[in-house]
């Protein structure tokens, strides 16, 4: 299965079905699924990606629902990739980043949404994380049990204006 690393908090936002979008700085025509990898060195500067201090507070407290213990360097879920778009606008809360401050912090870069949807837990296993994308034998990933979501995070996400398609 094609494997992503990705920063937590980020990789637990995403297992815990709130970060919906993932935002790139490159385009995928993957679509499917994708196995989330948490990376062994989490992100400890989230004021990169944040302006506001409200916005910060309200993710802190999407980040402390996680309840399964350390998994930086394991793989933890998997979710499917349904599209990509060139971000030009996007929900702040579903991609759990705030535009303003990525066009201030990185302003020569271009933004590419991916639109995550059906994340299903695995069994957290170790893994050694690359750049871009790899592959990891699906033998590795056993699901968990089915879990369902509360009614605030099951409803569908995709707004064309997130994606500055109009």
């Amino acid at each position: 299965m094609k494997a992503l690393s990705i920063k937590n908090p980020f990789a637990t936002l995403i297992a815990n079905g709130i970060k919906k979008i993932e935002v790139r700085s490159f385009y995928t025509y993957h679509r499917g699924p994708l196995l989330i990898c948490a990376s062994a060195i989490p992100e400890y500067n989230l004021n990169k990606y944040y302006k506001d201090s409200y916005f910060s507070y309200e993710l802190q407290d999407k980040i402390d629902r996680w309840d399964r213990g350390p998994v930086d360097g394991k793989a933890i879920c998997v979710a499917n990739i349904v599209n990509c778009f060139p971000l030009k606008h996007f929900n702040d809360d579903d991609a759990c980043v705030q535009k303003i401050a990525l066009d201030e912090n990185f302003p020569d870069k271009k933004y590419y949404g991916w639109h995550l949807d059906n994340v299903r837990l695995i069994e957290p296993f170790d893994v050694k994380g690359k750049l871009g994308f790899f592959d990891v034998p699906d033998e590795l990933i056993i699901y968990e049990k089915e879990r369902e979501f509360p009614a605030y995070l099951s409803e569908p996400i995709f707004k064309e204006e997130y994606f500055g398609c109009r």
